[in-house]
C-alpha cells in the first residue's frame, strides 16, 4: 500500500497509509521516507514486536526475486477515528493482506464503502490461491479488482499462462458491478466490465532496469486517471505509460 500512496502523492493526490509498522531499525527510515514523499503518516500505528522485512534481488534483465519475512497480521486494529477518515476518501486502495481473514476484510469494506467513493483491492498469489468461493464476498463489494494474469489463474484454480484474456474474465468471477483490471507484463493490460473488454499494449522500454513496483505504479496511475475522466481506455493508456517509467530506474517509486 505504501508504494501506491507514494505514487499517488507524486501524481498530485493527498494520500495516507493505514498500516502497522514495527518498532525496529527500519521504523525511522519508513516514516521519514513517507514524509519525504509527502504521504501522511497520521494513521500509521506501531508495534514493538512486529517485524516485516524484504530483500529484493535484481537480475541483469531487471527481473526480481523478493525474499520477505513478515509476522502474520492477525487483525486490522484500525481505530474508529481512522475508519471515519478512510470512509471520506474518494479513492481507497486495499493492498494485499492474505493473513487477515476474509470476514474481517469484508467488514472493513462494508464500513468504508459509500456511494461517493471508489474502493479497489488487490490479491497477491497467497490470497488468490484461496480460490474464488472464499474471496467472492470481497470481490462483489468493491468497485475494482487488480490482478496479474497468474493471480487471476490462481483465483480461478487454473493455469494462468493458459488464460484467454481476450475473453471477458469477469464472467468467470460471477460478478457484474466490479471492474476487473488484469496486467500481463509485456503483453499489456486488460479491463473487463459487464459488457466491454478494453486492451492496452505495454509501452516498449529500451532497457528494463528494475521491474519492482511497476504493478503498483500501474494501479495508482489507473485509479488516478479514472477518478478524473471515468474513461477506461484513456486510463489504461496513462497507466501503461506511467508504469513504463518505473522500469527504467532502480526502486519501486
Amino acid at each position: 500500500g505504501a508504494n501506491v500512496a507514494i505514487h499517488g502523492a507524486q501524481l498530485g493526490l493527498d494520500t495516507a497509509v493505514v498500516a502497522k509498522v514495527g518498532e525496529a531499525t527500519f521504523k525511522t527510515v519508513i516514516v521519514q521516507n513517507l514524509i519525504k514523499k509527502t504521504v501522511s503518516t497520521e494513521f500509521l500505528y506501531f508495534d514493538k514486536d512486529h517485524i516485516s522485512v524484504s530483500a529484493i534481488l535484481l537480475s541483469s534483465t531487471g527481473e526480481r526475486t523478493i525474499i520477505k519475512h513478515s509476522d502474520p497480521k492477525k487483525s486490522l486494529d484500525i481505530h474508529e477515528t481512522a475508519l471515519q477518515h478512510i470512509k471520506q476518501c474518494p479513492l481507497i486502495f486495499i493492498g494485499n493482506m492474505p493473513d487477515i481473514s476474509v470476514s474481517e476484510r469484508h467488514t472493513l469494506i462494508k464500513n468504508i464503502k459509500t456511494k461517493d467513493n471508489c474502493v479497489a483491492i488487490n490479491f497477491g498469489s497467497k490470497d488468490s490461491q484461496k480460490g474464488l468461493k472464499a474471496l467472492k464476498p470481497l470481490i462483489q463489494d468493491v468497485d475494482m479488482l487488480f490482478l496479474n494474469r497468474y493471480e487471476l489463474g490462481d483465483l480461478l484454480e487454473t493455469d494462468g499462462a493458459k488464460l484467454d484474456l481476450k475473453k471477458n474474465q469477469l464472467t468467470a468471477l460471477g460478478v457484474t458491478d466490479t471492474m476487473l483490471i488484469v496486467t500481463d507484463s509485456g503483453n499489456g493490460s486488460n479491463v473487463y466490465t459487464e459488457k466491454e473488454i478494453f486492451h492496452q499494449d505495454a509501452v516498449e522500454v529500451t532497457k528494463i532496469v528494475d521491474a519492482t513496483g511497476a504493478g503498483d505504479a500501474f494501479t495508482t496511475a489507473f485509479l488516478y486517471k479514472y477518478s478524473l475522466l471515468k474513461n477506461v481506455q484513456e486510463s489504461l493508456v496513462f497507466a501503461a505509460e506511467y508504469a513504463s517509467q518505473i522500469l527504467t530506474k532502480i526502486g519501486a517509486n
